[in-house]
């Protein structure tokens, strides 16, 4: 894990548990953009799990909302619980398994999970 700000690992925390909370406890930041406009700056994260279902990636950037305005401040992944990856594998198993209709995948998923640790 890398190290980055508190308030980046917080926030992945928070995710994490099916929430997201942002928190700025300094004051506004402000800066002179390239039309020499004064702008506020702006606090993004962004959160990603690839295809791997590994973990998850986030990123917290500072921008004014323009592509040359972004400054990074911290980074880190966060893998998953070994019994999360598992039920998030066994979900993509059940949805695959009946082509994409997810109805059908959520109505069948005790059995389907149960399928699925027994091919494991």
């Amino acid at each position: 894990m890398t190290t980055s700000p508190p308030a980046l690992q917080q926030m992945v925390k928070l995710f994490t548990r099916g929430c997201v909370a942002v928190q700025r406890p300094h004051a506004s930041l402000y800066f002179w953009n390239s039309y020499n406009e004064k702008v506020k700056a702006m606090l993004s994260i962004g959160l990603m799990s690839g295809t791997s279902m590994d973990g998850i990636d986030a990123a917290l950037l500072e921008t004014d909302g323009t592509a040359g305005s972004i400054k990074e401040l911290g980074h880190l992944s966060l893998p998953y619980h070994p019994t999360f990856k598992r039920l998030l594998k066994a979900a993509e198993f059940a949805v695959r398994k009946f082509g994409g209709d997810e109805a059908v995948a959520n109505a069948c998923y005790q059995q389907t999970l149960q399928d699925y640790c027994r091919q494991e």
